[in-house]
């Protein structure tokens, strides 16, 4: 089964590096690995392999495994207003404030790669590299009523 997918790896083959086609060895040394998927002589990297070979403690340190996570973001907004105090005495109450507001509203700066959501990055020990399963940054808007007696 022909694969139609994968990833085209940044960089050059070293001197060397070798391949067999048809029962024939290739030099690769000094091509590129979009040249040797041109010429037909390896395929792109599956994504499964390219990730976890350049992400993962399992096979070494991996310098996409490694970088600065430090970010500045607007964690909460709010607007609040207290009604005046004729209508809160209609309601047989002391105050009523109503408000909106918004949470998790956006990054200022954000220094992660791919600029994915640090907050799914979970673990401070040397897990807190990997970036699995991450969640999204959600918004979250809303508004509160809220009563004195």
């Amino acid at each position: 089964m022909q694969r139609n997918d994968g990833v085209i790896m940044d960089g050059v083959y070293k001197q060397g590096s070798t391949t067999t086609v048809g029962g024939k060895t290739i030099d690769l040394g000094g091509m590129t690995h979009q040249q040797a998927v041109d010429a037909g002589y390896m395929r792109p990297a599956s994504a499964l392999a390219y990730y976890a070979n350049s992400h993962s403690w399992f096979s070494g340190i991996r310098e996409r495994a490694m970088y600065e996570s430090s970010w500045i973001s607007v964690q909460q907004v709010s607007l609040n207003y207290d009604l005046p105090g004729h209508i809160a005495k209609r309601l047989k109450m002391n105050g009523l404030r109503v408000g909106v507001y918004g949470n998790d509203l956006f990054f200022l700066y954000n220094s992660a790669p791919d600029g994915f959501n640090p907050y799914s990055v979970s673990d401070s020990g040397s897990g807190a590299m990997n970036e699995g399963s991450a969640m999204p940054y959600v918004r979250r808007f809303g508004f509160s009523i809220n009563g004195s007696f």
